[in-house]
């Protein structure tokens, strides 16, 4: 049972509130199961595989990131158009966006197959890449650029069922794919398997996924049609004009959370990706967890924007900042309290002193999209691509640049510096400005009762915690586990007290957004 107070912050039953809470919940639990297996899989990952094989795979997954860029953001512009069409009752036009997408992203497959074979051809001069390793990275490659070209199509039906808002749909498949698919990994690369077994697992569970994904497409809307002459020039403009701009934003995402592997590969050398990622990997995972459960927000303010429910969507940025940061800030602040002693227990002394630093600079730089998320989704939903377009491309290119400059003299930790001051610059300030401006709200009064709050109770859990120590050795999961928990009951304890004591940074006490203030 939800406790009273809480269900009041979420809304009435059957709200949008409520509904997108639960969404959202739903999408976060089968993150931090997926999570949580990816923790326990990568020390033995890197047994099986060794640390430079697995800073291989880490390469061309990073470096594969960037095909993603073949689809021209054709997927987020068919989630809004098909978000907005829907809320409309307008079936035609949502068959219309489907099949021309459908043929986009078919489109796109070839171009990733060719770009997977030039690619796996100049691998070696492109990193220092073992001998003995060159063969099977490269075939690895082509495989995974099979497994992204094979999917992509499909996609297209996927996003009906982002458009439709049926997370929980999305979930359960998410859920079940993740068991088939790490087991089939633990099954194979503990018989002596390696990179090439392991795209050939991932190619196999894409097939079946992508399946799945479009038969409860066709459940939840029987009047979808695979008819591929329904496609046209028109939703195809429609979806490029969102694309083209959408293309720019995942081409400075890839900037900001792939390249970092690319540059320490080029820059310093392959074992050094494997050290940089183990303390990379924990901020990752939560910026992706509160990623997860904000994605919800997108279709969402898709159809109150197809609606022009302002009021509505100045009222989930503000209850949607304030909720991602209070979130976030008691797992971030674990990090960089007992963090090093995490790295310890998890993966043993090797390189720990090194990943630990990289943990600690992006524990803080992760803090800032995390804060800004309902912002994105926001603008994506709303159709704002071109102003998060210009905003992501700075982030993009100033991360590059700061992360080469500071490679060198700083090596892995440079690399860290390069992506947290960036996200700082534009997701505390930049953007925030320029999606309120949009709505009517006040930078200063909306950031009071957004985040004030959230961030003043984690610097008072941070310094709280300082009076606990802990020897020099692995203190075990139990203990760990444990001050997790106490973590966050500290936090909680605080952010009680701030309500009492300062009710003025509450949230709730905002005033309402008014449906004039978003002229």
């Amino acid at each position: 049972m939800i406790p009273r107070r809480f269900a009041a912050l979420l809304g009435e039953r059957g709200s949008l509130g409520r509904i997108l809470a639960g969404q959202g919940a739903g999408s976060a639990g089968v993150f931090i199961f997926s999570a949580i297996v990816a923790f326990a899989m990568r020390p033995w990952m890197i047994g099986w595989l060794g640390t430079s094989t697995f800073g291989v795979w880490l390469i061309i997954s990073s470096l594969t990131g960037y095909f993603g860029l073949a689809n021209l953001g054709v997927r987020p512009a068919v989630v809004h158009f098909i978000a907005k069409n829907d809320a409309r009752g307008e079936i035609d036009q949502v068959n219309r966006y489907v099949n021309t997408a459908f043929t986009a992203f078919g489109l796109c497959g070839a171009v990733i197959l060719l770009a997977a074979g030039v690619l796996a051809f100049f691998l070696p001069d492109m990193f220092r890449i073992p001998v003995e390793a060159v063969a099977d990275a490269r075939l690895a490659l082509l495989l995974v650029g099979v497994d992204l070209a094979v999917g992509l199509p499909w996609n297209a039906y996927s996003a009906v069922v982002v458009g439709k808002r049926r997370y929980d749909v999305l979930n359960r498949i998410n859920l079940l794919m993740l068991v088939l698919r790490n087991g089939a990994i633990i099954l194979l690369l503990s018989q002596g398997g390696g990179i090439v077994t392991l795209a050939l697992v991932n190619l196999g569970a894409t097939v079946v996924e992508m399946g799945f994904k479009a038969g409860a497409a066709f459940h939840l809307e029987p009047r979808l049609r695979f008819k591929l002459g329904l496609a046209n020039r028109e939703a195809a403009r429609d979806l490029l004009r969102y694309g083209m701009m959408a293309v720019v934003v995942t081409l400075s995402l890839q900037l900001v959370w792939l390249t970092d592997a690319m540059v320490v590969g080029w820059l310093i050398t392959v074992p050094a990706v494997t050290a940089f990622s183990n303390g990379a990997v924990l901020p990752s995972y939560i910026r992706q967890l509160l990623a997860a459960a904000g994605r919800v927000i997108e279709p969402a303010a898709g159809a109150l924007d197809a609606q022009d429910d302002h009021a509505a969507l100045g009222r989930i940025m503000r209850g949607g900042a304030r909720t991602m940061i209070a979130l976030a800030a008691p797992m971030l602040v674990y990090l960089l309290v007992f963090g090093e002693h995490f790295l310890l227990q998890w993966l043993g002394p090797t390189e720990v002193t090194k990943s630990a630093a990289v943990m600690f600079v992006l524990a803080l730089g992760v803090a800032a999209p995390i804060a800004s998320y309902p912002f994105v989704a926001v603008m994506y939903g709303a159709n704002q691509v071109r102003a998060l377009a210009g905003l992501s491309l700075l982030e993009g290119v100033a991360n590059l640049g700061i992360s080469i400059a500071l490679a060198r003299p700083l090596g892995i930790l440079g690399v860290a510096i390069g992506t947290a001051v960036p996200a700082a610059v534009v997701h505390l300030v930049l953007m925030p400005r320029v999606v309120l401006r949009r709505y009517g709200l006040p930078w200063g009064d909306f950031m009071m009762h957004a985040w004030a709050r959230p961030l003043a109770a984690a610097g008072l859990t941070w310094l709280a915690l300082q009076a606990v120590k802990l020897g020099p050795g692995a203190p075990g999961w139990l203990v760990l586990v444990g001050l997790s928990g106490a973590t966050a009951a500290v936090f909680g304890v605080f952010w009680w007290l701030l309500g009492r004591v300062l009710p003025g940074l509450d949230g709730a006490g905002a005033p309402p957004v008014k449906p004039g203030d978003a002229a």
